[in-house]
């Protein structure tokens, strides 16, 4: 799936707050395991990120492999109870990057990026 958009800092800070919220009640309690595949180029005022990941989704942990074209990206997870964790920021060439709640459930997954 490739998405391409421009959008504004405090547009993309609305969208996460708006995902987190809608996460953090809507996800069942039962462990569960996905995957799932990103293609994004996504740009602010000119200034692009491109990357590509594939994902590995279970109730404690997220792992996600990425391909960085351009700026740079990090996992970043929400543990209820706890809050939000991230893994470092990366710019270009191949990651595995993971987050990992503990014993706390995680409630969301997202890959935040910078040009």
């Amino acid at each position: 799936m490739a998405w391409a958009k421009k959008i504004s800092a405090a547009g993309k800070a609305a969208r996460l707050a708006i995902v987190a919220s809608a996460l953090v009640g809507g996800i069942a309690a039962a462990p569960a395991a996905a995957s799932a595949t990103t293609t994004k180029t996504e740009s602010s005022d000119s200034v692009q990120a491109s990357f590509n990941c594939s994902y590995s989704l279970t109730y404690y942990r997220a792992d996600a492999y990425c391909t960085v074209y351009s700026g740079s990206i990090r996992l970043r997870s929400y543990c209820s109870g706890y809050g939000y964790i991230a893994s470092p920021w990366v710019g270009p060439g191949s990651w595995h990057l993971w987050t990992d709640c503990g014993s706390y459930q995680r409630t969301g997954s997202w890959i935040d990026y910078t040009g």
